[in-house]
């Protein structure tokens, strides 16, 4: 009984906190959630131009039965112009963000972290990919 007491004010505690942030802590899990896997991802996000170049280097060297690098490249393109589109909208929705509260709030940033989450995940699977067509291609 008392666990479930104590797991009960946990929750309401919690639930409470996360509709009462502050614009402050709106910003500070901005910075920590979205940003900070902006951060992990860009460093990334700049050597698909290179790659790029390579594969496209490749294609005019092999044969029409060696194709997947047209699906490598539109993936890696597709990253890279994904990053440079949120990296566009990030004032704007850093704005729009900063003007809610409460749940409202934490349901945008929620959003906003799952989207650049995803175009982490899409990256690194692009640049993976390529990075294996490139050095298949190679040998």
């Amino acid at each position: 009984m008392k666990s479930k007491l104590s797991l009960l004010l946990i929750v309401l505690l919690n639930s409470f906190l996360l509709t009462n942030c502050t614009s402050e802590d709106i910003k500070a899990r901005y910075s920590n959630e979205v940003m900070n896997v902006h951060n992990e991802i860009m460093p990334l996000t700049m050597k698909i131009p290179p790659l790029k170049e390579d594969l496209e280097k490749l294609k005019a060297e092999i044969s029409e039965m060696e194709m997947p690098i047209d699906e490598a490249l539109s993936n890696l393109q597709e990253a890279y112009d994904a990053m440079y589109q949120w990296m566009d909208n990030s004032g704007k929705v850093q704005s729009e963000l900063y003007k809610l509260e409460g749940e409202a709030a934490n349901e945008r940033l929620e959003k906003e972290r799952n989207f650049i989450l995803y175009i982490q995940e899409f990256t690194e699977k692009a640049m993976e990919e390529g990075n294996a067509l490139k050095e298949k291609l190679t040998k």
